[in-house]
């Protein structure tokens, strides 16, 4: 006599028992995902700790004029340095983020005759790189900062770059400069 076959209350158990498995095992790798692959932003004035002696920004030139402000500075980077792994905030003197316009940008410019070009672009509004993320930051590069009809002149704001801490640089943390 053969043995008798699964019940159907047995296969419903053995499917029920399987999903349950499948959505842990998911929520488990969307969690440990979250906590170890995301970017998590710089806090607002990070110390900068080993960055401040590798990467420097030149004090800004206010340039353009009404509709066209900005500035431009030069950066001289830390060793291994892409643009992406940075990022660009404008506060107050007291501290407090300025709500960035559709029309603020940072540009990056190659050092050469005629002040370079493009190799790197920002927009503040996304917090994003729109190009160049993966361009070495170099020596005589300079950094174009513009804010359209936004006038900080005078305001005693601040410029600060972030950097993410990469195997290739080892550094991390943020830099500053007044605008003027």
């Amino acid at each position: 006599m053969a043995a008798p076959g699964p019940t159907r209350r047995s296969i419903d158990g053995l499917r029920n028992a399987t999903i349950a498995l499948i959505v842990a095992v998911a929520i488990i790798s969307v969690v440990l995902w979250a906590t170890f692959e995301l970017p998590s932003s710089p806090p607002p004035n990070a110390g900068c700790g080993p960055c401040g002696s590798a990467t420097a920004i030149g004090t800004p030139t206010a340039q353009g004029g009404p509709g066209d402000y900005s500035y431009v500075m030069g950066i001289t980077p830390s060793s291994g340095l892409r643009w992406g792994g940075s990022s660009f905030e404008i506060t107050t003197s007291s501290g407090k983020l300025l709500t960035p316009t559709s029309s603020w940008t940072v540009v990056i410019f190659s050092s050469g005759a005629g002040g370079g070009s493009p190799v790197a672009a920002y927009d503040f509004t996304s917090t994003t790189w729109t190009s160049g993320w993966d361009v070495l930051a170099t020596s005589g590069q300079t950094i174009h900062l513009e804010l359209g009809a936004t006038d900080l002149h005078g305001q005693a704001d601040k410029f600060l770059l972030f950097l993410t801490p990469t195997p290739d640089s080892g550094q991390g943390g943020s830099i500053s400069t007044s605008l003027p």
